[in-house]
């Protein structure tokens, strides 16, 4: 498990993720977090499914690039069980992000204080990637804070490129 660090904030709050591979096409998300001040805004509102503009809730993230590349991916998972998986071909690019159409599965479990999902593609080849585990989670007094394995900007910004620093073979 990789920890992820606040971007501004020292916080009462761990935050722990990890991607495996399981083939080519599949791949397995975990985020663990201890939140011991009761500090983190959840969203009560079940949204099974697929849903843009999850990162204005609290919203756990991942970043993937396939090695050597610069297209990228960008899947969003919430404690409601709803998800969006984008696909970029450069930087931030296109705008707004496209729907990655090539999705067989997303399945979400949660457990308390934990959340793990399994994801099936297609149409990508899965087995060398470049990573960044991030989240964006919403705090009870009104904050939004920006999580991440590396913060490599003058802001919080999980797209930038240097930001992919965790690298996922087939084991």
């Amino acid at each position: 498990m990789e920890k992820l660090k606040c971007f501004d904030s020292d916080l009462a709050i761990e935050l722990l993720a990890d991607l495996e591979i399981l083939n080519n096409e599949n791949i397995k998300i975990n985020f663990k977090w201890r939140d011991s001040g009761n500090e983190i805004l959840f969203s009560a509102v079940p949204e099974n499914g697929r849903h843009h503009e999850l990162w204005k809730q609290t919203c756990f993230e991942v970043f993937l690039r396939l090695k050597n590349q610069k297209r990228y991916f960008e899947i969003n998972l919430s404690t409601t069980k709803a998800w969006n998986i984008y696909e970029f071909q450069n930087y931030r690019d296109p705008q707004p992000p496209v729907e990655y159409k090539n999705v067989k599965k997303v399945e979400i479990n949660l457990l308390e204080n934990e959340l793990t999902a399994n994801i099936l593609l297609s149409h990508i080849d899965l087995s060398q990637i470049e990573v960044a585990l991030c989240a964006v989670l919403l705090l009870k007094d009104g904050r939004t804070t920006y999580w991440s394995t590396a913060h490599t900007d003058v802001k919080p910004n999980f797209h930038h490129a240097d930001s992919f620093t965790i690298e996922r073979n087939i084991r």
